[in-house]
């Protein structure tokens, strides 16, 4: 069985929401922890905005009450991880290319969308709000933010005078637009967002759904069973006390033909499995996947199709 793309593939993790400040003091030490435990669950790490309650990107200053945490990121990224930040619409004020976050972390940040290829796949990441907001208010205010102006008035100010304000305003705004109903209309027009963007670009949808095999023995039961029931379920395992992993895989399968699929197949298997068909009389198999469950080293999987 030829599994390519599970060791080469980058493991991401992504985290994105989590308001540290002053309403959220009791989650830091649990955030802590798990940014210790990144570089052991992946090769990236995707923080996709709103990590603090309020950031500001000052020339001279970074804010006391985040200081743990950037430390805890600067060893993170000093553990090989590839780290990428995208600003929220609270924490959207980096500073430009050569702020805090990029030149002294080394962790890009995007105050926008960018283009990622994450496991193997093209994808589109941005944070979401100011996208597709369902009321006339938080529209107006995701304008005034982004405004220059605004910018360079609130960068005006003391840090300890800015600070304070922003803190009683994250109280007063917690609870802003968390009715059922709200909820419900914005996650409504974030869908619908994401529809036309996929619509516009449909290089996103692209992905790699299939499974290839190369069944040794062309008259063996697996390929003389196909023709009658398509189903396949194939189970990969590795006892390893090192890369402990279970993988149940579940798909319609069908045998190519075709040479330039024999090839691939063929010279993408393992050694051993090229060396016990050196004449190559097998064939190859496709398995077009619709499930995968089971376990890898630090994560449980389960997609779906």
């Amino acid at each position: 069985m030829t599994l390519p793309l599970l060791a080469a593939a980058d493991r991401v993790v992504i985290v994105g929401d989590s308001h540290l400040g002053p309403n959220n003091r009791a989650d830091e030490p649990s955030f802590h922890q798990f940014l210790a435990a990144v570089p052991e669950l992946g090769d990236r790490l995707i923080l996709m905005g709103d990590l603090f309650e309020f950031w500001f990107g000052y020339r001279r200053a970074i804010p006391r009450d985040s200081f743990k945490t950037m430390a805890g990121l600067a060893r993170v990224v000093e553990r090989g991880v590839k780290a990428e930040m995208f600003g929220g619409n609270h924490d959207r004020w980096a500073g430009g290319r050569d702020s805090f976050w990029a030149s002294d972390l080394g962790i890009p940040f995007h105050t926008d969308g960018a283009d990622l290829t994450l496991a193997g796949r093209k994808t589109w990441v941005h944070h979401g709000d100011g996208l597709a907001e369902a009321k006339l208010s938080s529209k107006v205010m995701h304008r005034v933010t982004r405004n220059p102006i605004t910018i360079a008035l609130f960068r005006a100010i003391h840090p300890d005078f800015g600070f304070k304000l922003t803190d009683k305003l994250a109280t007063v705004l917690s609870q802003a637009n968390k009715t059922a109903e709200a909820m419900d209309a914005s996650a409504a027009k974030q869908e619908l967002f994401a529809k036309q963007v996929l619509d516009r670009r449909p290089e996103l949808r692209e992905a790699h759904t299939a499974l290839a095999v190369w069944v040794r023995n062309p008259d063996g039961g697996l390929a003389k069973a196909l023709p009658k029931n398509a189903r396949v379920t194939l189970l990969y395992r590795d006892p390893g006390p090192e890369n402990r992993a279970m993988l149940v895989f579940r798909g319609v399968g069908r045998i190519d033909e075709s040479e330039t699929a024999r090839r691939q197949v063929y010279d993408s298997s393992p050694e051993p499995e090229r060396n016990a068909d050196r004449e190559e009389k097998g064939k190859a198999l496709i398995v077009e996947l619709e499930r995968v469950d089971g376990f890898m080293p630090g994560a449980r999987v389960m997609m779906r199709k």
